[in-house]
């Protein structure tokens, strides 16, 4: 008969509710279909008997069960300690619910753990358990807080149709073989550490918080719904992928995406971000951004529309950094008011352009170098007005000069990447040198505006070739400036034209 020991000691099992009999195996006090408790654990209980009802505390720390235990249709109405506890065969937990805390810590298991349709009403601690075979999770609701720090997953591990109420603790875990999580968590949080072989999570619509984590095999994290993803100090040793599920993508249900928020400390090479949402996250802290490969162009939030501001891809920081500065059409709906914003922008745009560089993609070149040179603009404004109220007066003068360069490039041509800008600013020109070779151009004759704006046509296109029209010295002066300026204008709005079209 197989036995269950605490130190060498018989087990001493609560009486069960209601107790209407002896057992028919032992003694014992039996709940329901005369078995006792101690045989129900040992599988001896039919499997087609009536659901059990156990009232009264259970305490097994430190049991050792030598024998294969199957835990069906039961409901513990109160705490049930397996603290310490060791399991050498198959343990199943089948229909079993648990109103009360259930206590695992220290326990371990040398062969597989099943636990299926199984409800935690309380809090569940698995802290410092040792799996050393496989472990699934099949259908299980944690409804108050789980507790899985320092466990130690040897064996395989899956999750599937794993539902946490409230936080869930997986910081520092082990997990060395393959593991599988299928996640439904609204409002989960989770914290997972070590990944010794690659490992494969789905998430659904709550929170994966990977603080810590090295997936020295590297990692397939998968959400099927809009889950929140956070990666802090993160270690990729292997290439990692995080993407929509393929239903979200082949739907094309945008709202579904999983959205990153944050990769502080992490190495994002070797990382694929495929169909993520990347409009609240934020770059700041992360090493190696330019080796990093985003997939789906609409992963990027956009600039919010308007005259002077032309819709094109951004990141979340430079638009927390606006509206912060006191434009609030730049902010980000529902974000949050705490999130932190990266203190080198400039440089997260530098590198996004790198990556998207390296792979020919001269669309999404264009917009992140206009994103740099806009962070490079405000920055040296920024940087112009410490050194006047600080009364830094040592480079000062180039400091404002280099800004208003910079700014002149923005006003004349968008950083070059802006051909309607080029071509207006080459509009402006034309029309402006129009008008003065009307009142200052030729000598001692009248001309009409619109002759003087096919002169002024003729000499912005001409280069330096010189025309046989006599002009005063004012309008020498004019000509010269249009044949300098215009061409330059022309060029930069072929430029962008090119960066626009060339793949």
């Amino acid at each position: 008969m197989p036995r269950g020991s605490r130190r060498g000691f018989p087990v001493r099992l609560p009486v069960p509710y209601p107790v209407v009999a002896k057992c028919d195996l032992c003694e014992e006090d039996s709940g329901q279909n005369n078995i006792c408790v101690k045989h129900y654990l040992h599988d001896t209980r039919p499997p087609d008997a009536e659901p059990l009802v156990v009232k009264g505390a259970v305490d097994l720390s430190g049991a050792v069960f030598d024998s294969r235990i199957t835990i069906r249709n039961v409901t513990f109405e109160g705490p049930v300690d397996f603290r310490g506890a060791g399991f050498g065969e198959w343990l199943q937990f089948d229909h079993v619910t648990f109103l009360h805390p259930v206590r695992f810590a220290h326990a371990h298991f040398d062969h597989r753990v099943n636990f299926n349709h199984v409800r935690f009403a309380d809090d569940a601690e698995f802290s410092d358990v040792a799996f050393a075979r496989y472990a699934r999770f099949t259908t299980v609701a944690f409804e108050a807080e789980a507790w899985f720090q320092q466990a130690v997953f040897s064996g395989g591990l899956l999750f599937d149709e794993v539902a946490f109420d409230r936080k869930a603790h997986l910081s520092r875990v082990t997990f060395a073989g393959t593991t599988v999580l299928s996640l439904t968590s609204p409002d989960a949080d989770f914290s997972l550490s070590t990944f010794d072989r690659r490992a494969r999570i789905e998430v659904g619509d709550g929170r994966l918080s990977c603080d810590r984590t090295v997936f020295d095999a590297g990692a397939r994290l998968t959400a099927s719904g809009p889950a929140d993803v956070t990666l802090h100090d993160v270690h990729f040793g292997a290439p990692s992928t995080l993407s929509a599920a393929a239903d979200t993508v082949g739907s094309w249900r945008m709202a579904d995406r999983p959205r990153l928020h944050s990769v502080i400390g992490t190495d994002l090479a070797g990382l694929t971000l495929s169909y993520v949402d990347l409009s609240r996250c934020s770059f700041g802290g992360a090493h190696n951004l330019d080796k990093l490969t985003v997939e789906g162009w609409q992963s990027w939030g956009h600039s919010p529309r308007g005259f002077w501001v032309t819709r094109r891809a951004v990141l979340a920081d430079e638009r927390r950094r606006r509206a912060r500065s006191g434009s609030p059409r730049w902010a980000i709906p529902g974000d949050d008011p705490d999130a932190v914003i990266s203190a080198e922008v400039q440089g997260d745009y530098h590198a996004l352009r790198r990556m998207y560089d390296a792979a020919k993609d001269e669309p999404a070149v264009t917009d992140f170098y206009y994103g740099e040179m806009e962070m490079r603009r405000r920055g040296l404004w920024q940087e112009f007005r410490i050194r006047v109220r600080e009364r830094w007066w040592r480079g000062l003068t180039g400091s404002f000069g280099e800004w208003l360069l910079v700014s002149l490039y923005w006003l004349l041509s968008g950083y070059g990447v802006r051909a309607w800008r080029a071509l207006a600013s080459l509009a402006v020109v034309v029309a402006v040198a129009s008008a003065a070779f009307v009142k200052w151009g030729f000598p001692g004759k009248s001309v009409a505006y619109g002759d003087a704006v096919r002169f002024s046509v003729r000499a912005a296109t001409s280069l330096l070739r010189g025309t046989d029209t006599l002009l005063t010295p004012a309008g020498e002066w004019i000509e010269l400036v249009l044949r300098l300026t215009a061409p330059l204008l022309l060029a930069l709005a072929l430029l962008a034209i090119r960066s626009r079209v060339r793949r």
